[in-house]
């Protein structure tokens, strides 16, 4: 198994579940015995899945949750329906769409210019402080992270699925070796108990929590990271804050 495939079927792993698959699991199991880097990425994403876990299970069932479920199958099964028709309204679509294209009504396929690839990839390369700041504006998300990470360190910046919901994300690399921080943004309300959520330190990834900001009230910040310290992620002046 490549490390590709290997982060692939990391994203579907979970503690308890087998959607994988016995010979996937072991393929990945090999794998993962074997690469460092995977090994780190599956430590990294098992830390804050306990950490959510366990957030989660400290929270108390509040009253009247049995009469809340049964409405919420209720408005479930009608949501059912509705996707079925849009279902068969996508099939019609899609027929149309294919004679479409049999007959020619549609004359052209979307072009592809290297041009705006190049542009989009440089302007991060020239500003990557601003290019990470416009993402999280554009997401509607706090201008500011809760750390002075290294801008020329940024990997990538996207969304990973986390319990059933895509979190954003903001990769970086170590300055010095393969380390990296993942640095997770929960918005206000996201995950039952996230409000409560603690650090995490396994052999060779620690989860720090950052909340109750005054930049962004409501919003909490995991960050997942090889190595004991954030240090070698961030900028090396920090104004002498410690977030080790």
């Amino acid at each position: 198994m490549e490390c590709r495939d290997a982060l692939f079927y990391l994203r579907f792993r979970r503690p308890g579940s087998d959607e994988l698959g016995p010979d996937v699991a072991a393929d990945l199991d090999r794998h993962l015995a074997g690469c460092d880097h995977c090994a780190a990425e599956a430590t990294a994403q098992t830390a804050f899945d306990a950490a959510v876990t366990s957030a989660m299970r400290d929270v108390s069932v509040p009253a009247g949750l049995r009469n809340k479920l049964i409405a919420h199958v209720a408005e479930k099964r009608g949501a059912e329906l509705r996707r079925k028709a849009y279902r068969y309204a996508g099939t019609a679509a899609a027929i149309f769409l294919a004679l479409g294209m049999t007959f020619g009504f549609f004359s052209r396929r979307p072009s592809l210019d290297t041009t705006d690839l190049v542009t989009v990839v440089e302007a991060q390369v020239q500003d990557p402080d601003a290019a990470i700041r416009n993402w999280l504006i554009a997401e509607k998300l706090p201008a500011e992270l809760p750390a002075p990470f290294d801008p020329n360190l940024f990997i990538d910046r996207g969304y990973e699925r986390v319990n059933g919901r895509e979190v954003p994300k903001i990769v970086y690399a170590a300055r010095n070796g393969p380390g990296f921080a993942k640095v997770y943004i929960l918005r206000p309300g996201e995950f039952a108990g996230q409000e409560t959520l603690e650090g995490f330190q396994a052999s060779n990834c620690r989860a720090q929590v950052f909340k109750d900001l005054p930049q962004a009230r409501g919003y909490v910040y995991v960050v997942i990271h090889t190595g004991p310290s954030l240090t070698p992620f961030l900028k090396s002046a920090n104004g002498g804050q410690q977030f080790d």
